[in-house]
């Protein structure tokens, strides 16, 4: 999937003014789910049926950088019917 490499820029509305603050310096931290479930009835097929990694394929914080490829830590599921 393609990821912004920055963090968001945050904008505000108040009192008819709208106010726009930069993004936040530093590492671009994401996390990812997976879920398990039928694609055609949309019913779980595992328990567990979701998993959440924020870590990259070698442990670390899952974070982005400019031009780079990161790959996310594999999810695998169990129980699955």
């Amino acid at each position: 999937m393609v990821v912004p490499a920055s963090n968001p820029t945050i904008g505000t509305f108040s009192a008819g003014k709208t106010t726009i603050t930069s993004p936040a310096t530093g590492d671009v931290l994401y996390a990812v789910e997976a879920d398990a479930t039928n694609p055609t009835s949309g019913a779980t097929m595992c328990s567990p049926s979701s998993q959440t990694t924020s870590k990259d394929a070698t442990a670390m914080p899952l974070k982005d950088t400019a031009g780079a490829t990161t790959t996310a830590a594999e999810l695998d599921f169990t129980g699955c019917s």
